[in-house]
């Protein structure tokens, strides 16, 4: 039904940027003219209580409601935004050669989400997303050396202290005191080329 509704023809599509949202992942519709995949996490902040973060997300969803509305769109298409999670406090992977944040790259410590709903201070723990810490390819050496750092920063808020924690682990391995299977990449290297 919504198919109907989106005349890719129209230059109005082209001046906005529509991202939809679905159950799985992707699929073409509209004769295979526009492909749909599910929407990525909106943040802002900040927020500091349950009340705040669905104050705005009303607000926000009224104005794509009349956005949509003033491009012709019935109501129930409108987008909307829904309230999951809401951190204590985020650390965001820079891009690499560009300002501003990397895309699903960051850790943070929740205070709020839509299935547990509070989670007490005492009791908190980090979210990583996309980070080294959580990636296979990571050696033991780094990825302890990352937990340290954001557990410094984002448990303890006490970033002076993670530096030193870096500061320190790197002298170390330079100075030879760290194991060299702690340092070694857990994946196999392959090559393209072919042996001599």
């Amino acid at each position: 039904e919504v198919t109907n509704l989106i005349d890719v023809s129209d230059r109005l599509w082209f001046n906005h940027v529509v991202d939809l949202e679905i159950d799985d992942d992707s699929h073409l519709f509209a004769s295979g003219r526009i492909l749909l995949h599910n929407t990525d996490s909106v943040m802002c902040g900040p927020i500091r209580t349950v009340e705040e973060g669905l104050e705005l997300q009303n607000k926000l969803n009224e104005f794509l409601l009349q956005w949509a509305v003033s491009l012709n769109v019935p109501a129930k298409y409108a987008p909307q935004l829904k309230l999951e999670k809401i951190f204590r406090r985020m650390i965001f992977k820079m891009r690499i050669g560009r300002e501003g944040a990397a895309k699903k790259r960051y850790a943070g410590t929740i205070m709020w989400d839509e299935d547990h709903g509070a989670v007490p201070e005492d009791k908190q723990t980090i979210k990583y997303v996309g980070l080294e810490v959580k990636r296979s390819d990571t050696s033991e050496f780094v990825r302890k050396l990352m937990e340290q750092f954001y557990e410094e920063t984002l448990i303890r808020a006490d970033p002076k202290k993670a530096v030193g924690i870096v500061k320190r682990a790197y002298f170390d391995m330079l100075a030879g005191r760290v194991d060299t299977t702690a340092i070694a990449v857990p994946k196999g290297v392959h090559s393209d080329r072919e042996s001599p």
